[in-house]
């Protein structure tokens, strides 16, 4: 996972490396996924993308935007999480 910030908004990408061979996802889909996650971000003015990497990876990306404060006035910052 990383995630970027600045004063304007926010950024959270969480990638995922998919194993050589791995089988595709079987059985019934209950959930809303990625359409649900894409109208959620669109409800707080941001956005969603999601799909496979150059190299084979799947990588989920939200960016939304942070309220502007008076006292924020950190420079943009990149984190990366454990």
């Amino acid at each position: 996972m990383l995630r970027e910030y600045g004063p304007a908004r926010l950024d959270v990408t969480v990638r995922n490396t998919v194993p050589p061979g791995a089988a595709p996802a079987v059985g019934p889909r209950p959930g809303h996924g990625i359409i649900g996650m894409s109208e959620r971000a669109a409800m707080v003015g941001g956005t969603l993308t999601a799909g496979r990497t150059p190299d084979g990876a799947w990588r989920v990306r939200l960016t939304v935007p942070r309220p502007v404060r008076d006292d924020d006035r950190r420079t943009a910052t990149t984190e990366e999480a454990p």
